[in-house]
């Protein structure tokens, strides 16, 4: 059939979504960019933010359209929204003839079968989707760059944030899964893969290793950039800073998630640090990496 994806929300969502286009390819089913030509739409939302839920909805609703404007005979709706709002949504939108949440990215082919039969599906299974098993991706960010998700979920308990209760405790990933991972972004062409995760500086902890350890393997790879997001302030080592400066493929760029420099506010936002931990953690990564 003619699949029409959209896709929601962070770089972490699109990983997601790529290991879904790569399961629907693989149950030869045609991707089509144009939602008038699908047959079945499927929205990977967000439900981070009121403006991420509001976008979401108001995306599930535009591709409802084209039930009546274009070939569509079913919509498909999954990720964050749906996993926190699966009874809400299935009541509200009665359009969503099936509806998943965050782990069931290997049974959107099956699901896509039973609609078309004519059920209303609503999956929404305990078990965690297993990020070690091999897929196949495929690439909606061109075939220059890549992100590689390390890991799965969080295990902090800042008072602003839904993650943990929507995608669970922080799992990371086994190294021989990532790395070969890595290894087939290479061979296809990558030139950049872009290191993501909730925190990639809490990698390996549950499993007796850390992000250092992976990025030494990771470096060995012949890829000229690898770049690593989504590093928490409290977590950067000055032995992950003299990893990054003396490897010439990890690139000198750190990226840091600041909510608020006030003592007071992050307190309540139940988050690390003050005005002057983050101006001399800021100083030294520019002392470790000119």
């Amino acid at each position: 059939m003619k699949i029409g994806v959209v896709s929601l929300g962070c770089a972490k969502n699109l990983v997601d979504t790529e290991i879904v286009l790569g399961f629907l390819v693989g149950a030869e089913h045609e991707i089509v960019n144009d939602p008038l030509r699908a047959e079945v739409i499927i929205v990977n939302t967000c439900g981070f933010i009121e403006d991420a839920k509001t976008e979401s909805i108001n995306t599930i609703l535009e591709m409802a359209s084209y039930k009546e404007n274009g070939s569509c005979k079913a919509l498909i709706v999954m990720g964050c929204l749906s996993q926190r709002y699966a009874e809400e949504l299935w009541k509200e939108i009665p359009e969503i003839d099936a509806m998943l949440g965050t782990n069931e990215l290997d049974l959107v082919p099956e699901v896509i079968e039973r609609v078309m039969t004519g059920q209303r599906v609503l999956e929404n299974r305990y078990e965690l989707f297993d990020y070690n098993q091999q897929y196949s991706r495929v690439s909606t960010t061109g075939s220059h760059f890549a992100y590689l998700k390390i890991a799965e979920g969080c295990s902090h308990s800042c008072a602003f944030c839904v993650i943990p209760s929507i995608r669970g405790k922080y799992r990371s990933r086994e190294p021989e899964a990532i790395v070969s991972e890595a290894r087939a972004l290479v061979a296809q062409g990558v030139r950049e893969i872009a290191i993501i995760a909730q925190d990639t500086t809490a990698y390996g902890r549950d499993l007796g290793t850390n992000i250092v350890e992976l990025l030494k393997e990771l470096a060995k790879l012949d890829v000229p950039r690898i770049r690593l997001l989504y590093t928490y302030p409290t977590s950067i080592s000055d032995e992950l800073l003299g990893l990054i400066n003396q490897e010439e493929n990890l690139v000198k760029y750190v990226d840091l998630p600041l909510q608020h420099v006030s003592g007071n506010v992050l307190r309540k936002m139940k988050r690390p640090g003050d005005y002057k931990s983050t101006v001399a953690l800021i100083q030294r990564i520019r002392e470790r990496i000119p």
